[in-house]
C-alpha cells in the first residue's frame, strides 16, 4: 500500500544518548545545578526561570552546544508565554 502511495519508509537506527549531544548538555547541566543549588536557594525559590536560565547559559558555553542552548532557552521563553505556565512550576 506505501509502494503504491509513493510513500518511502526509512528506518531509523536504535537510539544511543551516546550519539545525542542534547544528552550530553543536560548530564552537565544537572551535574552544575545540582554544585549551585545549596548557595543560591534563596534565587531559585524568587526567581527558578532566571536561574535555569543562568544554568543554561553558562553550561552552554562550557560544553560548547550553541545551538542545544538556543533550542532550550527558546523553549524557556515560549513556557514564559504561555498563560498556564506557574512561576514555581515547571511540569
Amino acid at each position: 500500500m506505501c509502494d503504491e502511495a509513493g510513500v518511502v519508509l526509512r528506518f531509523l537506527p536504535p537510539y544511543s544518548p551516546d550519539l545525542n549531544p542534547i544528552e550530553e548538555f543536560f548530564g552537565e547541566l544537572k551535574a552544575y545545578i545540582r554544585k549551585c543549588w545549596d548557595e543560591h536557594e534563596g534565587f531559585i525559590r524568587a526567581d527558578f526561570s532566571s536561574f535555569l536560565e543562568e544554568c543554561v547559559t553558562v553550561v552552554g558555553g562550557r560544553v560548547a552546544i550553541a545551538r542545544v542552548t538556543s533550542v532550550v532557552l527558546g523553549f524557556l521563553s515560549t513556557r514564559r508565554q504561555s498563560k498556564y505556565h506557574s512561576p514555581g512550576c515547571l511540569a
